[in-house]
Parts: structure tokens; sequence; C-alpha cells
């Protein structure tokens, strides 16, 4: 029988009632809050972020982050409970929602609309209260009904059941309420509701650190994450009185934050360095690939081939593995031996009874890997706002200077500045801005340089222009210098020495000649022997030259660079016209030119006689070729004849000079192996 009830309600209120019993609550609410304290970024790529928090007994700790962050956080974080124990952290996994529809009996797109969720549900037992009916869904078919006055189509969906009394069918925006007669299947409903509900933000994750220890306390949480790296910058004014050697340096740090949070007042420490850093996606899932055994089946064995035996070797202790040294946060963060910067240098060379300068604001350290600077001041900035921190302000040691640099400019030198970096910490590498003081106390830009990393103690030149006032010439030759000559056991080594001369003539402007620092290219073997080794420095790929030059002048030095060549003459190889050459040399010792020269003769003998055999043998292959004519002539003209006479008569004045030449190629071959013995046992001895 169909039943068709006359109440008419909205398909608003049906939805209504499946919400209504639906709890949206995440879970536990915690009983404390992190706050961010601590921010450490590093030039490296990576950040340390420490949360503290107050707790009194086990708690349970909320830390929300980004999705990409998630396996960084499960990598590196750490929890400091001063109760001890361990944390435990839960999080949802990577595809949370995907794995909350894998265990209910319908799809996420059945939650689209009430009919949806009704056609998945085919079977599942329902009440509608207000049209009193109850039974399992059949089906829910639409169907359109036209409006009055002609107004439109509406689509409407009728719902059928299977009830004890037989098939009755409902309007479903017109049943009003519909409850599941099964609790299960409600608590089903509302929990992939609440699912939806917490995957709303699909890129964050919320981890939930269990803490086991008793009483009040403080208990920090931290972790590392890729962050942008920070960015250093400096400012350096050069003084009005190019003779002061002393310049004001600022340094500032250029931060992002990109963390996904607002930072509140935190303490901030920026570390330069170059740690080592890795990812790994802890927070995918891997699944190994397992062979696969198959199935036995009476009857069929499937045997494992036989590789023989291995003979047993003896056990052997294993040495206790040494202690695990001590982890350090960020490359020697929480375990640096670290070095304060000393007294800012202005300080030591303002007048007496001048004020104070004022605080630095940073405080910088420096471990063996890295430099860091601790903030004065805590640093506040909202999620994706960019900062300009200061980290340096101090006077340096500064030398005006030019810079010849002739792959950059073969003509002018670079005006440069020579820093000394004097603090107890390294400057991090960054652009620099440089300034000029007028005496009126005004700046005025005069260029941009590149401030490589500059340890304590050292030196870097930062060039920023281009010297138009100073022009120079480099004229370039080489030549080689022969040294010693001596002979062992028949060997000569001839010494030489190549060398690379640079003449530098230098036109400078009639006021204020700067030094210059010469640069040439290092090559390798080669060693500088002009100006002397305590006037050249070294850099990885240069020498270094510093002139003091004089105003409007010509001025004019030499650079000299030499290397040690040997060469090595096999005597008894050698050929004869270099033999020659060499005893022609009128520089050489004469017991050197005595022994060269007797060896020298011998060697022409002894080619004298390997000509002579040359010869002979090119005569005897010639006649030998001319034999195959002949003979083949003979055997084409009649025997007996003249010209048969004739060919005979020629083979046989041919074999009588080929006996002559064998006899002579012999002789010389003889006398060109005894002339060579003899100038291998001269020289076998002849050391001098």
């Amino acid at each position: 029988m169909i039943r068709w009830p006359s109440r008419i309600a909205a398909i608003a209120a049906l939805a209504l009632a499946l919400l209504a019993p639906i709890s949206l609550c995440a879970g536990p609410a915690a009983a404390a809050e992190l706050q961010l304290r601590r921010v450490i970024l590093s030039s490296g790529g990576v950040g340390y972020f420490e949360f503290d928090a107050a707790v009194a007994g086990p708690e349970t700790l909320a830390l929300t982050v980004p999705l990409d962050q998630v396996d960084d956080v499960l990598k590196s974080l750490v929890v400091t409970d001063p109760s001890g124990g361990a944390a435990t952290v839960r999080l949802p996994g990577r595809e949370p929602l995907s794995e909350t529809f894998r265990a209910l009996p319908f799809g996420q797109e059945a939650l689209a609309s009430p009919q949806a969720l009704l056609t998945a549900l085919v079977g599942a037992e329902v009440r509608l209260a207000t049209a009193g009916m109850s039974g399992r869904i059949l089906s829910v078919t639409a169907y359109e009904v036209q409006l009055p006055n002609g107004q439109g189509r509406l689509t409407r969906h009728r719902l059928a059941l299977a009830t004890p009394r037989g098939l009755e069918t409902a309007v479903l925006e017109e049943a009003g309420s519909l409850e599941f007669a099964s609790a299960e299947l409600a608590r089903q409903v509302n929990h992939a509701l609440a699912a939806i509900a917490e995957s709303r933000v699909q890129d964050r994750r919320r981890l939930e650190i269990a803490l086991p220890g008793q009483g009040s306390r403080t208990v920090r949480v931290g972790y590392v994450v890729s962050v942008p790296v920070w960015k250093a910058a400096y400012r350096l004014t050069l003084p009005a009185d190019p003779a002061q050697r002393n310049a004001r340096l600022q340094g500032f740090a250029v931060v992002e934050n990109l963390s996904g949070q607002d930072w509140r007042g935190v303490e901030m420490t920026l570390v330069s360095g170059n740690p080592v850093t890795y990812r790994q996606r802890l927070y995918e899932a891997y699944m190994l690939q397992r062979p696969e055994a198959p199935i036995e089946v009476p009857g069929r064995i499937l045997p494992r081939l036989d590789q023989g035996v291995v003979p047993q070797a003896p056990v052997v202790a294993a040495a206790p593995a040494p202690a695990a040294p001590a982890m350090a946060m960020l490359g020697g963060v929480a375990a640096a031996r670290s070095r304060a910067l000393t007294a800012d240098s202005a300080s030591e060379m303002a007048a007496p009874g001048a004020p104070p300068p004022p605080p630095p604001p940073a405080a910088s350290a420096e471990t063996q890997a890295q430099v860091m600077f601790r903030l004065a001041q805590p640093v506040t900035a909202a999620a994706g706002q960019s900062l300009m921190l200061p980290i340096v302000e101090t006077t340096i040691p500064a030398e005006r200077v030019a810079l010849y640099q002739p792959e950059v400019n073969a003509r002018h030198p670079l005006v440069a500045v020579e820093l000394a970096n004097e603090g107890g910490t390294a400057l991090p590498p960054g652009i620099v801005t440089l300034y000029d003081l007028g005496t009126d106390g005004a700046a005025t830009y005069v260029g941009d340089a590149r401030l490589p990393v500059t340890p304590s103690g050292e030196k870097r030149l930062v060039s920023f222009a281009l010297d138009q006032q100073t022009r120079i010439d480099a004229d370039r030759s080489t030549d080689t210098v022969r040294g010693t000559i001596r002979i062992v056991r028949g060997v000569m080594e001839i010494a030489t020495r190549q060398r690379a001369v640079t003449t530098y003539r230098i036109v400078t402007p009639a006021r204020g000649a700067p030094t210059l620092i010469v640069e040439q290219a290092r090559r390798q073997g080669w060693s500088v022997t002009e100006p002397a080794e305590r006037d050249v420095s070294l850099t990885p790929t240069h020498y270094r030259m510093r002139r003091a030059m004089q105003p409007g002048q010509a001025n004019q030095f030499t650079v000299v660079l030499e290397r040690p060549v040997t060469e090595r003459i096999e005597i008894l190889s050698a050929g004869l016209q270099r033999l020659q050459a060499i005893v022609a040399q009128g520089d050489i010792d004469p017991r050197l030119r005595q022994a060269l020269q007797r060896a020298a003769d011998i060697r022409a003998t002894q080619a004298t006689h390997e000509e002579a055999a040359k010869r002979a043998g090119a005569r005897i292959g010639a006649i030998v070729a001319d034999q195959s004519r002949i003979r083949d002539n003979i055997g084409r003209v009649p025997a007996n004849s003249e010209l048969h006479r004739r060919y005979l008569s020629q083979l046989q004045a041919q074999e009588n000079e080929l006996d002559r030449l064998r006899t002579a190629q012999a002789d010389a071959e003889q006398k060109a192996t005894a002339a060579r013995d003899a100038l291998a046992e001269f020289l076998r001895n002849l050391t001098l």
C-alpha cells in the first residue's frame, strides 16, 4: 500500500535534523597553550622555533604547523620537560579524510546532499516521525512538478521505503525529520562530518604532545624547519679625510617571517654558517615490496638452488662502540664556546671625556662552524612580514687603495677599501653600500661592493668604482735562462729557468695618489722572484703586490715569475745535429765540451756507416725488382735468340753487383754496430 503524508516541510529542516546530533569537537581542549619565545634563523636555510608553556601534572599540548613543515617537525622535534619522561606525539595521517571514509559504508560524495546520502545508504533503516513511516531505504528518485501559474518546474525526490506493510513512499522535501534507526550509523555520519570540518584547512596539521610528568613546571618545545635565508646588508661610511683610517660600518639582517605564525616579542638569534641539513619524508607511508610466496600444491615442489657451503669464520668479539657525542642545536648553538665581541673600536679611539658609545644592536659570538648574532631587543612581526634588523654598529679600520685587476679592466684600477676585522667574531657575507662623508657632514653615495666572509683578525678588499684618474700599462715578455748542464751515466741533464716578466707603468693623478695593489694570476709551478717574497702576498688565485705611488709621476715596477725546467737527453739516442749544436755553445764547461765532441764524433761515424748500409740496401732492392722484370721477359722470347742471350747477360751482371752490394751492406752495418757499441761503452761510465 502507498501512503502519502500531508505535512509539508522544507528540505532545510531535514538537513538540520541530520546535522543536529553531530558534535564538531576536534579533541580534548589543551589545558595549557604553547607560546613562541625564541627563534634562531640560519643562513643555511633552516630555523629553530622554541615554544614554552606552564603546565601542571600530565598535560596534552597542541601544536599546529603547516603541512609542508610536518616532515621537518617529526625529524627535529625536541621536548624539554623538567619533570622528566618522554613525550608522545600524535597527529592525523597525511591523508586523514580518505582514511576516515575508508572505514565508513559511504564515500565523501554521499554528504553532498540528503538525497545523495540516502541513496548511498540503500538498505539502512530510517524513521520518518512526521509521516509515521519506518522501514529500509529502497531508492531515492528525482521527478519534476509544475509550479502554479506557469512559473516553472521544481525538482522533487521521492523516497521509497520497504516497510512491514509493504512499499511506502514519501516526498523527501516534505518529510520533515528523518532519523536513523541504527545508533552506529548515526555515529558514523557524525564522525564523517566532523572529519570534513577538521580538514577544511588543507595545509595544516595539529600535533598533540602528551606529557606524562607531574607537578607545576615550564615545558619547552622546539623544532627545526625550512625558512628563507636571511641576508646581510652593510652601510660603510668613509671619512671626509682620506688620511683617516677608520670608517663607520653598519650591518643589517633582512628577515622574512614565512613561518605561518605571528612573532610577538620573540628572542631572535641570527646564525651565519653553512650547516649540513637534510630533509626526509617521514610523514609519508612507505610500503616495502615483499616477495610473493607460491601457494603450495600437493605434488608440486619448488626446491631452492644449492649454492654450496661456505666455511664458517671464527667469531670475533666486536669492540665496544664509542659513546656518541652530545648533539648541538643548529651546528653548535647549545654547546658553543662563544667569544663575545670586543669593545667597539670607536670607544677605543674616542677622545677623553667623550660619552660612551651606545650598546651594540646585537651580541655576537663565534663557534667553529658559524657566527651568531643575538638581537638586543625582542622582535615582533606578523606572518608574511619582512624585517630589516640591525646586527652590527662599529668603527672599522679602513684604508683607501687602488686595486688593479687586469681581467676586470686592463687600463684602470678599481677604487677599493681594505677593511680589517678587529672584532671578536667574523662578519657574514653581504652587499655593502658605500658613502663618502663630506666636510659638512652630508653623506654621498659612491658605489656598491660585495663583502665576503671576513673572519676575525683578517682583511678584505671591497671594490666599488673605477679609478679613471690612474692609468696602467703592462708589458709582458718571456725568455729562458739556461742554468747547468751535466752528464750522469750517459744521460745529459740541461737545467733552465723560464722567466715571465711583467713591467707595470702607472700614471697617477697630481694629487692624492693612492696606494696601488696589483693582482697577478698565480701559475702552477711558478714562483715570484721579483719583488722580494716579503712584499708579495697570496690569495687562492692571485699574487698580490702593494706599491706606494708618487702623485703626478710615471711610476714603474717589475714582477718576475720563474719556474725551473729540466730537460733530459739520452746521448746514445740523440740526433747528431742536437749534439753538435750543444758542443757549439761557447759557455759550457771545456771538459763537458770535450766529452760531447767525442760522443758526437763517434755518433758521426755511426751515422756515416748507417747511411752507407742504407744506400746499399736501397740499391739491392732496385736490382731485385729489375730482375723480376727480366725473368718475365725471358719467358716471353725464343730460346737462344739474341734477346734471350742479352737478358741472361744482364742477369749475370746484376748477380755480380748484388754480391758486391750485400758484402758492402754487411760491412757497413757491422761498422755502424761497432760505432754504437763504442759510444755505449764510452757513455756507460761518463759522469761530468
